[in-house]
């Protein structure tokens, strides 16, 4: 087992990517988050609720549900969230880089996630 378990579970990571960490950082650059590390990863915070992340080498958001199923028929390489193998986060989605890094498709994916991060109530 790694260095931290949880029921069992092993969490150890990899380290987060530090430039897709850069990367998130400067397209939230108007959104007022707070950053917090999280078991050595990245979680961005508005409002008190988490909106997005670097997870080892991957960005996840919080995407609408509703919304889920359309967006991994344009991108195939979207996947659910899952930090703890078997335990996906349902209102989250990893974006791989080669998505993320096409700065139309960025901006449009974090515009929906920070609009849905603020109709959340307040923590």
């Amino acid at each position: 087992m790694g260095i931290f378990t949880f029921y069992g579970m092993d969490m150890s990571y990899r380290k987060p990517s530090e430039e897709l960490l850069e990367l998130l950082e400067e397209s939230l650059i108007e959104v007022p988050f707070v950053r917090k590390k999280m078991f050595g990863q990245y979680a961005f915070f508005l409002n008190g609720n988490m909106f997005a992340g670097v997870f080892e080498d991957s960005v996840f958001i919080r995407y609408p549900p509703e919304q889920q199923d359309s967006l991994k028929e344009m991108y195939d390489e979207i996947s659910n969230f899952e930090p703890l193998k078997g335990r996906p986060m349902r209102e989250y989605v990893v974006i791989p880089d080669a998505i993320f890094s096409d700065d139309e498709v960025r901006f449009n994916l974090l515009e929906t996630c920070v609009q849905f991060a603020l109709q959340l109530p307040p923590k």
